[in-house]
């Protein structure tokens, strides 16, 4: 009976390819104990990984080594796929199990990606508001127009409404501005995370002088384009161990757990605020543009008609 009415279907755009899941996914494999021709095909098998997986089982099976395919695929690519990239370069160069080495990695690009959703989460419903206000002046303005309020000729016909109208617009303008502010202040700093410290402990792990580890982690992140703390912080925990007598390698794991805790708590306190500083460009931009844009013009014909 109802078969001449059409069908509307939500279409479902595919999730961009995740590299931390596959860099997990990387890490459960290795220690599962798959050689890494293996390893590679598992990944390049689903789609969703990305094209590295793909693009690396290729470079394999045209006999190209793999260390060396991994370095040029990822030197450009996604930061995620860069830290792989100095993760597997380091242990290469050290001599430390790279299983332990992935593992750790994996965790620290989770505690990144997690947070960054989070902020998306927390951002989700002022820019759903957003929206649904900036279309309020146009659905104010249409109204206006069936009522028989003429809100078009006022805003465009006339001083007043010109500077009405611009200044609804720069209003909205500012608004999506301090969003977006809002929005990269509230973003994790990598730095933060203690990858750097992670690198440094796989570099030690693998028997490597604590001075030789601190110019190959600089060297590599260099080459990756990974972002560091403090100059000084390798050369501040190399002294701290030696004056407490502690592995250094293990103390670096804890100084990279550490720092993953504290970027943590540091951007759950970033969110929490966000979700009321966020409030402040809806109320003092956003809804005064309403106001202008879609109410004046409303009351300035009402007013005009009344006088008429």
């Amino acid at each position: 009976m109802f078969e001449w009415i059409p069908r509307f279907r939500v279409r479902s755009s595919k999730p961009p390819p995740d590299p931390v899941e596959a860099i997990r996914t990387l890490a459960a494999l290795h220690q599962a104990g798959l050689s890494l021709p293996s390893l590679w095909a598992e990944l390049a098998s689903d789609p969703g990984h990305g094209e590295i997986p793909m693009a690396m089982t290729a470079a394999i099976a045209e006999g190209v080594n793999p260390h060396d395919a991994l370095q040029l695929l990822t030197a450009d690519a996604d930061a995620s796929w860069r830290a792989l990239g100095a993760c597997w370069a380091i242990a290469r160069v050290s001599g430390a199990p790279l299983g332990p080495a992935l593992e750790a990695l994996a965790e620290a690009l989770t505690d990144i990606s997690r947070t960054q959703r989070q902020i998306s989460a927390a951002l989700a419903g002022p820019r759903a508001t957003m929206r649904l206000v900036m279309a309020l002046p146009v659905i104010g303005i249409i109204g206006g127009e069936l009522g028989g309020q003429s809100s078009m000729a006022f805003l465009f016909g006339t001083g007043l409404g010109v500077s009405v109208l611009t200044l609804g617009v720069a209003m909205m303008l500012g608004a999506w501005w301090w969003l977006r502010l809002l929005a990269e202040r509230a973003k994790p700093d990598p730095a933060a995370l203690g990858l750097e410290m992670d690198l440094f402990a796989v570099a030690t792990g693998g028997g490597a002088l604590p001075e030789r580890a601190c110019d190959l982690v600089i060297s590599v992140c260099s080459d990756y384009r990974l972002e560091r703390s403090e100059p000084d912080v390798l050369e501040r925990l190399v002294a701290l161990s030696r004056r407490a007598g502690v592995p250094v390698a293990a103390l670096a794991t804890a100084s990279a757990r550490l720092r993953r805790d504290l970027g943590r708590t540091s951007a759950e306190e970033r969110m929490a605020r966000l979700g009321v500083s966020v409030v402040m460009p809806l109320g003092l931009l956003v809804l005064p543009a309403f106001v202008l844009v879609a109410v004046v013009p409303m009351a300035v014909s009402l007013w005009e008609g009344s006088l008429a």
